[in-house]
């Protein structure tokens, strides 16, 4: 017999213990207080929950501290199927650097800053220099760990979001990148900025940036790889506030809000932009982006810039900027042809690169493969 025919059973037939017990039970159930149950994305009372928007924090990591410490983890082939670092949105796998000359004097530092942490791993600092050591030499997914290890530490540390981030970018996670660099962005509100001390120092080790324009600086260029440019543009804006001392700070932040603009379609903001821009300007680092905004604002054409740096980061970083240039220009055989060379180019960190990837992979529809 049914449940259902059960209870529908004429209410002169005897009830019996059995039916007693079954009309007991769902009396009961009909009279319990129902909960309501909260919104999906919301918290209490259907208000967003920020602590979604937080960036995970690590649990017990496969890598242990002395690991990380004395180098056990990783291979020794950089071509090594275990050694990929990160893919482009085409495919092509990243590995670590292989550059003979350069990469010696990396990996002495590397080992310098593993044995610094090693002496004193409750060091924050300590280990963001040790992430940034293995960022120098692409071993990128070290770095987020070691960054990943660092936050379960100091969750409030906002270098250490800051880092992670780049290091997201780098390895093409720009949603990761995004949510690590808004949260560095909230760790600093309404707190002093601090110089950040450059891993690779210019020619006059003069450091030029700070926490505050590092976060925002990333923060714009994590933005428009995912072609969210009306986003790009204001955390650019908001890094000049934080490096507007430094010449080197202006070009690179205008630079890339010129690019931006010109994607959403406001051409005639983006040239406003370039008033500020002029060629007696004192560039300590940032020459590839004063180059081609005096491209970009006509005092120089593109054959007087184009090919004539040995500098490969320089290089890379041109070649984004001027094959946006020629496309405007309806040029676009010869911007298809720089961005394919930067899109090969074994210096994939570059920004240039990644930029240049986002670029064509937004108009494969009608470019196809590059």
């Amino acid at each position: 017999m049914t449940l259902a025919r059960y209870f529908l059973m004429p209410v002169t037939m005897p009830i019996g213990l059995p039916r007693l017990c079954l009309v007991l039970l769902l009396l009961a159930v009909v009279s319990f207080p129902v909960i309501p149950a909260r919104a999906e994305r919301g918290g209490e009372g259907g208000k967003p929950d920020a602590s979604r928007n937080k960036p995970p924090v690590a649990g017990k990591s496969a890598v242990s501290d002395k690991a990380i410490a004395t180098d056990q983890q990783g291979s020794d082939d950089a071509s090594s199927p275990s050694s990929v670092q990160g893919r482009s949105p085409f495919g092509r796998e990243f590995h670590p650097r292989r550059l003979a000359g350069p990469l010696e004097k990396l990996e002495t530092q590397l080992a310098e800053a593993r044995r610094a942490f090693a002496a004193d791993p409750d060091d924050p600092d300590k280990l963001i220099w040790l992430g940034r050591r293995l960022g120098y030499v692409w071993r990128m997914q070290e770095a987020i760990e070691v960054y990943t290890r660092g936050i379960k530490r100091w969750p409030d540390n906002a270098a250490l979001y800051r880092h992670r981030g780049h290091r997201y970018i780098s390895v093409r996670e720009f949603d990761k990148a995004l949510v690590d660099l808004m949260h560095a962005a909230e760790l600093i509100r309404d707190k002093p900025d601090v110089i950040e001390q450059d891993g690779m120092p210019n020619d006059r080790n003069i450091p030029l940036t700070t926490l505050g324009f590092n976060i925002y600086y990333h923060l714009g260029v994590a933005h428009y790889a995912t072609g969210d440019y009306h986003a790009s543009v204001l955390a650019f804006k908001q890094a000049m506030v934080f490096g507007r001392k430094h010449a080197d700070n202006v070009v690179a932040c205008i630079d890339w809000s010129y690019l931006a603009n010109l994607q959403i379609g406001r051409p005639l903001r983006a040239e406003k932009l370039l008033s500020v821009i002029n060629p007696e300007m004192e560039i300590i680092e940032n020459h590839a982006y004063f180059q081609r905004l005096l491209v970009y604002k006509g005092v120089r054409t593109f054959e007087e810039v184009w090919g004539k740096t040995d500098d490969e980061l320089q290089r890379l970083t041109l070649g984004y900027g001027l094959s946006r240039w020629l496309l405007e220009q309806s040029r676009e055989d010869e911007a298809k042809k720089i961005l394919r060379t930067l899109i090969a180019s074994e210096y994939w960190p570059a920004f240039g690169v990644v930029a240049a990837e986002a670029e064509w992979y937004n108009r494969k529809g009608t470019w196809g493969e590059p």
